[in-house]
């Protein structure tokens, strides 16, 4: 993972070698390596980089490291000043990392997911809160569609490798689901 400074995402970047002024040494998710459960991207690592100096961090980078050269390391995720902390004027101290309980990023592509249904709204926000089950999983869950959400809140969208992923944590802060959740055709939240 690297931290960034000036960098402008560009959907057609899709590996490392795209990205220009890293500031710092790229950190690797370790302790608590990454998984994906239930379409979340979820990983309790901490990353510190020591001793930052230099210009404002902008943005960061999920790039999936190989042994190849730089040309061949797949980005995975971009974060911007959307995330809480960015911009960070670098003094010499460390920058620390702590990734959401919640997890980094959902796979919400409406491509990867069958038997959708409406069940509620968030009326704040106006996002349909949908019942569904992913193209490889029998479970039916609830959530967000990415492509709705885009046209809502675009910076809680990011695309992963050609799929839609969404900051879930970024869409509930724009609304309460105990206050706000409209749940339609006989759905009941019991909060």
């Amino acid at each position: 993972m690297s931290l960034l400074n000036g960098y402008t995402f560009n959907n057609a970047h899709q590996f490392f070698s795209s990205v220009a002024t890293t500031q710092g040494t790229d950190q690797r998710i370790t302790g608590g390596a990454p998984t994906v459960t239930n379409g979340t991207f979820a990983s309790t690592g901490v990353l510190t980089w020591t001793a930052i100096t230099g210009s404002q961090v902008t943005n960061f980078v999920i790039y999936r490291h190989n042994s190849g050269a730089s040309t061949g390391w797949r980005l995975v995720a971009f974060f911007d000043t959307s995330v809480t902390g960015l911009p960070v004027t670098p003094n010499g101290g460390n920058i620390t990392l702590t990734w959401n309980a919640s997890g980094i990023f959902t796979i919400c592509d409406r491509n990867l997911k069958r038997d959708i249904r409406h069940v509620g709204q968030f009326v704040t926000v106006g996002l349909d809160v949908c019942r569904f089950k992913y193209e490889w999983d029998i479970v039916e869950r609830i959530g967000f569609i990415a492509q709705d959400v885009e046209k809502k809140l675009p910076a809680a969208v990011a695309s992963v490798e050609g799929i839609k992923v969404v900051d879930v944590a970024k869409v509930l802060a724009t609304s309460e689901p105990r206050r706000e959740v409209n749940w339609g055709d006989g759905w009941e939240c019991n909060t």
